[in-house]
């Protein structure tokens, strides 16, 4: 299941230069209807029976939508929280306690590196799972019965291509990670 939901946010990735983070902050109305919007263009661009598949848990997978949306927030939640973690790092690294008088300096500090950041993160992200599609489109128009067979879990292989996305991108994670070690 915790698969199924790594590819339901693979593919919820692909849409995220649509997400303006700007307008507020991962659990405000702003960020609900952002996600909403994201879901939305998916739903559209993948098409309304796959999106029920993919994301709906119910005996018939009306609840497909809602789902997204959670789920979507919950990514973007991650990357923040990950993003408020390493700037205060920095910011405490570099910043001296004594001069107490600059304390609305190092906020604003603190807010720009978590924009930076995360920024930094969503655009990261997209470009992983974008080439990882990428890839898994290659892969799936070269023979797409055997592809469904090779990736597809579900009774009729239709989240083969969200299975295939995230593998890849976790292959390429793992790759990159080697390669950072030596």
């Amino acid at each position: 299941m915790r698969r199924a939901w790594i590819a339901v946010i693979a593919v919820a990735a692909l849409a995220l230069p649509g997400l303006a983070l700007a307008d507020g902050e991962a659990g405000t109305p702003s960020s609900t209807k952002n996600a909403s919007k994201v879901c939305k263009a998916l739903r559209a661009q993948m098409g309304v029976e796959l999106f029920r598949q993919t994301y709906g848990t119910n005996h018939n997978h009306r609840n497909a939508h809602g789902k997204c949306v959670s789920k979507h927030r919950h990514a973007v939640k991650q990357l923040i929280i990950q993003a408020i973690a390493e700037c205060k790092a920095q910011l405490a690294a570099t910043q001296s306690r004594k001069d107490k008088g600059e304390d609305n300096s190092a906020k604003r500090a603190l807010r720009e590196c978590v924009r930076q950041k995360l920024a930094a993160g969503l655009t990261e992200r997209r470009e992983a799972f974008e080439t990882a599609a990428k890839s898994c489109d290659t892969e799936r128009t070269a023979d797409p019965a055997a592809f469904r067979a090779k990736y597809g879990s579900n009774e009729n292989h239709r989240n083969a291509f969200g299975k295939c996305v995230v593998k890849t991108v976790r292959e390429n994670q793992a790759a990159e990670a080697k390669l950072v070690r030596f």
